[in-house]
């Protein structure tokens, strides 16, 4: 699978990780997803399937990438739902990415939106 399918499906567990993904939060991950250089057409599926998993790439960097990436969706409203840390967990124990590591690059994603809403 192409690495940007990859990250797009990895952002997509953490959005979904409620069991539930709103019509905005789709369209915002379709926003996502172009800038990321995909169409809709490819992602469109890939938001509607029952069956996405967590995967890792081949080399550490794009998983840590990732992994802010992910972190900073599900911070993004200021509150890290215990689902939402959960699948972001589960993927850094599948890249080896330790809890300590998680728990940094969360901090990072929490202050990076606190910085932005102080400028706004």
């Amino acid at each position: 699978m192409d690495d940007k399918l990859i990250s797009f499906q990895n952002l997509l567990m953490v959005a979904g990780a409620d069991g539930n993904i709103q019509d905005e939060e789709k369209e915002i991950l379709i926003e996502i997803g172009v800038e990321m250089g995909l169409t809709p057409d490819v992602l469109k599926p890939i938001i509607n399937s029952e069956k996405l998993e967590l995967i890792a790439h081949k080399n550490e960097e794009d998983n840590l990438a990732d992994l802010g990436d992910m972190l900073t969706i599900a911070a993004s409203d200021g509150i890290v739902l215990t689902d939402e840390y959960e699948v972001c967990l589960k993927f850094a124990t599948i890249c080896n990415i330790t809890q300590d590591q998680l728990d940094e690059l969360l901090q990072t994603a929490l202050q990076q939106i606190t910085d932005e809403e102080e400028e706004s």
